[in-house]
């Protein structure tokens, strides 16, 4: 049927052309990322407690949210965290794949179901719902020129009103928010305690005369259904807006786009530049990957119009896979434009393959290049379909697995696999159409050419063909020695075999390499208790030192809001480190020697400590690049023995080799002061402890009296004390609550402060208090290592009723652990059982089979000498080599078969399939090798990926095909032999007592 395609070149360029404009259609509209989307979705549930503190929101807010959400459809694990400022956060992770709008929705509908049992003061302030993903794309920094004029509040709420909302609008935006030290715009009424009780009024009455003076109303209209000429709607001017209406509100009767002259922006962070630049070594990549493949398939077929066939073919597939990734819903990532990459090395083998069987007609037969190519693809179509399905079944098990590995392995595999096929239809088609009309007939006789003068370029080809046959010869020799000594063979495979099955076990594991994005991010920690503007004054000091740096390019600071637990507070603080790209940097080019250089210059600011870290290669899972877990508290136990059970273990974790630091944001120093309410004295007085708490809690706190819109926004009327009546604990002093005889009562006659230390933010996790811990592996040890290490030290160390969990990236990293296994056996048993149905035996194909170890001893090999971790991009590497492995084995198998089914002896047969193989063996195979090169040279914020990914193909590659080489024909020999003296069909193959000297030979040797 393809021969139509030869009568009919139109209809086989026509084909091509519209894959090509469909790929180009495609790559228009594929969404552009740095990963997919790998991290599981997740839901953010936010609720506010106005003037409570971490302990009050995990035991009064927390608990009722968690019970109702416990257990929503598709629900992993959950974990909350409260601060001080009054703030709760619980985040609800999902499996991957769940929907995260109705996740959002499913969640939403159990949060009103525990509304009614909240704090009336957490309803008013509203418990919000959002799907979100755990980290940033972009953080810009605004800042002022002119203090004088524009302060921090004024610069944040500028934001808030002018740039959020445009932000917010952005398609792909989830949500976008200030953090820091910030002091949302409200109108703030503030109380003079002195003042009130002069005037004998209560905070419960500000509020009343507020809430009555300021409201909302329809009053109606005049005139409507009568049969008066006009209407009249009354209009009312709604609630106070403006401070001066606030003021004179009576309590009892006898407020452009461009920013401002003096208002700058400054882009600190942006996960765009690590994409751009990716993107841009990814394009170099292919452009370099392309040319270097053109120039080794000119060297073999050495004439321009056979290397034109093969180098047309690559376009073709790359810009056709474009296509099929928009219907599939992936995106243009990294990990489709490495497939492509790696795929450009091996869809021109299918095109090569015709180019050669038809030069092979022209040269053998004295054939026209049409009636070649049609003899050629009469021999040809069905091992190109067969090669084809081996390659696409390789990639076939990877759309079982589940998890964040899945989405890495399929969009990698399933990208390489559509290019595979498309190379494949290229082959059929437009590849024998260009060979019958571009192809020229060079092979005849020496007495029929015309004389040429003798030129380099055929010096070389000489040169080149010359000792390429000689090559040929030596090892048609070599494999002669080895079919007579088998045992020496099989020996060889059994020690490549046990060496590999070491290697693997040990070598260090990891899940996702971490990579160098130009940007370092430092968590500052001040004294607890630490007021937001004595950390200013360490974060000024730490700006200035670090502006210093070679390497920096950008230092940004933001005083008042922790990184590590996502939480605002007035003793922690962020410096985000934006570095020059990596030829500006100075002598010291190395993001982890950098880190080393930044720590020992904060060393020596003795006002706070300094964690320096980077931001994790994939987001969504974390802010910290470590390994997460928590220690989880199922006793009930107080916070502060809690805190030191997590030190201990801390500790025993930094006694480990595997461990480098291990470290918590929990502290539970942070100074505090304990209320107690005499309750026997307020009864006597008539002064109810509500009242005596409502009252704390509005002058010391805050309270929201009303509301009001201005500037288009909702904005809260917040009722407080103003900063100098809240400044101590003094302060208590000056206010006074009622009576229920009227009387003001001073509260301090009433309450009892003690000092005592808590929490600054409290956690659960999974319904049960917590502390998040995170641990980096030291040098020279992988993830996986550390993990273990950590699994050890828990077991050993940790005291009953309390347990601990993984939780972010290492708990995908530990759940993806065995499936990579199983894949890699399924995709063995797919090719093994697409061989037997080929070759209608389960004997055959152990020697494609048995012959993968050899290119998986090169890959662990490669990576272990280069010091390369078995990471996902290692094992994306393996699963890819088992094809192209097997397509090498049964390139020689395949031949050997059809020889030995013609009649020729077995050992002849392996021989000469061998023999004839060997060209485009290494012809393909070192036109993928050096396709690689590229990616081995990559700088930038992909170099590990690039470099895990080409090194471990190319040394698999490498061993794959010098060993296999070797081994194949060898298996070849014995399982053919084992197969026909099982089936007892060899007579009609072969003459009976030939078919028993072989088979004796065969036995005898092995």
């Amino acid at each position: 049927m393809f021969k139509i395609f030869i009568q009919r070149p139109v209809l086989a360029t026509v084909i091509s052309i519209l894959l090509v404009i469909l790929g180009i259609l495609g790559l228009t509209k594929l969404p552009l990322q740095q990963f997919p989307d790998i991290a599981p979705p997740s839901v953010l549930v936010t609720a506010v407690y106005p003037g409570a503190n971490a302990e009050t929101v995990l035991r009064s807010v927390a608990p009722s949210l968690e019970e109702s959400i416990n257990g929503v459809e598709n629900m992993t694990y959950m974990s909350s965290t409260a601060s001080n400022d009054g703030s709760l956060a619980i985040t609800v992770f999902f499996k991957l794949g769940t929907n995260a709008d109705q996740a959002a929705v499913n969640v939403q509908n159990r949060v009103a179901q525990a509304t009614s049992q909240l704090p009336a003061e957490v309803v008013q302030q509203g418990v919000t719902t959002a799907k979100q993903q755990n980290s940033f794309i972009m953080a810009i920094g605004l800042y002022t020129e002119d203090e004088s004029k524009y302060d921090q509040t004024f610069v944040a709420n500028y934001a808030q009103i002018n740039i959020i909302p445009e932000i917010k609008r952005i398609p792909g935006v989830g949500s976008a928010a200030i953090f820091g030290g910030v002091k949302d715009y409200s109108m703030r009424v503030w109380l003079n305690p002195t003042q009130m009780t002069t005037y004998k009024v209560t905070p419960n009455e500000v509020m009343k005369a507020i809430q009555d003076k300021s409201l909302e109303a329809a009053p109606g209209k005049f005139g409507e259904k009568s049969k008066e000429v006009f209407e009249y709607v009354i209009k009312y001017k709604g609630k106070l807006t403006k401070p001066e209406e606030y003021e004179n509100i009576a309590i009892r009767a006898n407020a452009e786009k461009s920013f401002p002259a003096g208002i700058k922006k400054n882009i600190f962070y942006s996960t765009k530049v690590a994409l751009d630049q990716s993107i841009e070594q990814v394009e170099h990549t292919l452009v370099e990957a392309f040319i270097l493949v053109f120039i080794v398939v000119f060297l073999f077929l050495q004439d321009f119009r056979s290397t034109l066939i093969p180098a047309i073919a690559v376009p073709v597939a790359i810009l056709g896979t474009f296509f099929f990734m928009q219907l599939f819903g992936f995106s243009i990532n990294l990990l489709t434009l490495f497939a492509l990459i790696l795929a450009i090395g091996i869809v021109v083998d299918d095109a090569i393959v015709v180019v050669e069987a038809v030069h092979a007609k022209m040269e053998h037969k004295g054939l026209a290049p049409k009636a070649a190519t049609h003899e050629a693809m009469h021999e040809i179509t069905g091992a190109i379909i067969s090669i084809t399905l081996v390659m696409a079944a390789v990639f076939l098990p990877v759309g079982f697995m589940e998890g964040s590995t899945g989405v890495f392995y399929r969009q990698f595999a399933f990208t390489m696999a559509i290019a595979i096929v498309i190379s494949a239809v290229n082959a059929l088609t437009l590849s024998p159409a260009l060979a019958a009309l571009f192809l020229k007939d060079n092979h005849s006789s020496p007495s029929e050419k015309p004389e040429q003068k003798s030129n380099f370029k055929q010096r070389f080809f000489n040169g080149f063909n010359h000792s390429f046959n000689s090559l040929t010869n030596r090892y048609v020799g070599g494999l002669k020695f080895l079919v007579h000594h088998k045992w020496l063979s099989m020996g060889g495979l059994v020690l490549i075999t046990l060496a590999t099955v070491f290697m693997v076990k040990t070598t260090p594991a990891g899940f996702i390499p971490t990579e160098d994005q130009g940007f370092i991010a430092i968590a500052v920690n001040t004294p607890s208790g630490t007021s937001l503007e004595g950390t200013q004054k360490v974060m000024t000091e730490a700006e200035t030192l670090l502006s210093k740096l070679d390497a920096s390019r950008d230092v940004t600071a933001i005083s008042g809001f922790n990184l590590l637990t996502n939480s605002t507070s007035p003793s922690s603080a962020v410096v985000f480190v934006l570095l020059k790209p990596n030829e500006e940097r100075g002598a010291v080019k190395n993001i982890e020697e950098i880190m080393n250089q930044v720590r020992g210059k904060l060393g020596g600011i003795t006002g706070g400590s300094f964690f320096v870290f980077s931001f994790p290669t994939v987001p969504g899972f974390s802010n910290v690049e470590a390994l997460d877990m928590v220690l989880q508290d199922k006793t009930g136990g107080k916070l502060d023995k809690f805190s030191g059970i997590s030190q201990q273990f801390i500790g025993e974790l930094m006694k480990r080799p595997e461990i480098a630091v291990a470290f918590t944001s929990f502290k539970a120093d942070y100074p505090q002061l304990q209320l107690d309410i005499n309750d026997e004295k307020a009864d006597q007085l008539g002064v109810n402890v509500k009242d005596i708490l409502q009252t704390m809690q509005t002058y010391f706190g805050s309270a929201q009296a009303s509301d009001f819109n201005r500037f288009g926004k909702y904005y809260r009327v917040v009722v407080q004390a103003d900063v100098q009546d809240r400044a101590d604990p003094s302060s208590i002093d000056r206010v006074f609550v009622k009576s229920n005889r009227g009387e003001m009562v001073p509260i301090n006659t009433l309450v009892k402060l003690s000092r005592i230390y808590g929490s600054e933010t409290a956690s659960r996790y999974n319904l049960f208090n917590s502390i998040s811990i995170n641990a980096i592996p030291k040098p020279g040890f992988s993830s996986g290592q550390a993990i273990k290490a950590i699994e050890e030290v828990a077991e050993k160390h940790l005291p009953s009723g309390y347990s601990y969990e993984f939780s972010g990236q290492t708990r995908e990293e530990i759940s993806s652990g065995g499936q990579s296994t199983v894949i890699f056996l399924l995709c063995l048993v797919f090719i093994y059982f697409l061989l037997s149905a080929q070759y209608e035996s389960y004997i055959l194909p152990l020697s494609v089979i048995l012959s993968i170890p050899a290119g998986i001893f090169g890959v662990f090999v490669a990576i272990g000498l280069t010091g390369i971790q078995n990471n996902i991009y290692v094992q994306v590497a393996l699963i890819m080599l088992i094809g192209l492995l097997a397509k090498n084995a049964i390139l020689i198998v395949e031949f050997a078969v059809q020889r030995r089914r013609s009649g020729q002896p077995l050992v002849a047969s392996a021989l000469e399939a061998a023999k004839s193989r060997l060209r485009p063996i290494i012809m393909t195979s070192l036109a993928f090798i050096v396709g690689l090169i590229p990616m081995m040279g990559a700088t930038g914020p992909s170099a590990q990926g690039n470099h895990s990914i080409s090194i471990g193909a190319a040394g698999g590659m490498i061993s794959g095909v010098v060993l296999g080489l070797f081994i194949i024909p060898v298996l070849f020999v014995i399982f053919q032999a084992l197969q026909e003296k099982i089936s007892r069909k060899s007579d009609e193959v072969v003459p009976h007592h030939e078919e028993e000297l072989i088979i004796k030979e065969v036995y005898e040797t092995v």
